[in-house]
């Protein structure tokens, strides 16, 4: 990336920064992501916001809304799926 894309800077909700680059470099690490040009990937991560989650926190819940697309940086995940009973 070049020096006006490396020096732009996004802030999260909680004011931590993070400079568009960094995302850039996070979505590359994802296959989903693979096709996209340098300036597509420029476009999604300006709507990139990065956030941390304590151990053992729910980060969103069956049955809610999808209205967003997480990407693991680093750390793991649990998926919990309520499957109802056979009768």
């Amino acid at each position: 990336m070049r020096g006006d894309r490396a020096d732009r800077r996004v802030s999260d909700e909680e004011g931590t920064e993070m400079t568009t680059s960094r995302h850039i470099a996070v979505l590359l690490g994802c296959a989903v992501f693979e096709g996209l040009t340098a300036s597509e990937l420029q476009v999604v991560s300006k709507l990139c916001a990065s956030r941390a989650y304590e151990p053992g926190m729910t980060i969103f819940e069956e049955g809610s809304p999808a209205d967003h697309l997480y990407v693991v940086e680093e750390g793991k995940v649990a998926l919990e799926m309520n499957i109802p009973a056979s009768p």
